[in-house]
């Protein structure tokens, strides 16, 4: 390190430079001394103790290559990956409702729900929003009103009528 900064714990850089000039002036003292360049810096979950988590991570990365991901899509993925693998027992599949609260604010929850899906570590849970706002609107009926009407709406929703105007005229 040429200038003297110290590094920050668990910093994805691994030098610090106070300008480029300095940047310059360290890589000329390594190679004058002899010294490799640093290795390339490889996010921690690709080298992580959890199996599962260090697996997931690895498939992230392929699908990344095969997908186009940029370099920041598959770090932040791989970020929310960690957050939300880092304390599961294997083979337990992650909830939908824990990828969108549980990762942090710059992970794509996308494209982790992408990886876990891909690996069928993923359990849909959510509620359509047409369901919520079916419970909502027929807790406010009266009691024995109530659940006839959620019912009835439930399986209209499920089973809408079939289309029951004029055919639509034939493309050409």
């Amino acid at each position: 390190m040429h200038c003297g900064k110290p590094l920050p714990e668990g910093s994805r850089r691994d030098r610090a430079y106070c300008d480029n000039k300095c940047r310059g002036l360290g890589s000329y003292y390594r190679r004058k001394a002899g010294v490799p360049p640093p290795r390339h810096w490889q996010h921690p979950a690709l080298t992580s103790d959890n199996p599962v988590l260090r697996s997931v991570a690895a498939h992230a990365k392929q699908l990344s290559e095969a997908n186009g991901w940029s370099p920041s899509l598959v770090r932040c993925a791989m970020d929310g990956l960690t957050a939300v693998l880092a304390d599961r027992p294997p083979g337990k599949p992650v909830k939908l409702t824990e990828v969108r609260t549980r990762i942090p604010r710059h992970a794509s929850s996308l494209r982790v729900a992408e990886v876990l899906t891909d690996l069928e570590l993923l359990e849909n849970d959510s509620v359509l929003a047409v369901r919520t706002w079916i419970e909502n609107r027929t807790a406010e009926l009266p009691a024995g009103f109530a659940s006839d009407v959620r019912a009835w709406l439930l399986v209209r929703h499920r089973h809408p009528p079939p289309h029951t105007g004029r055919p639509r005229p034939a493309q050409p």
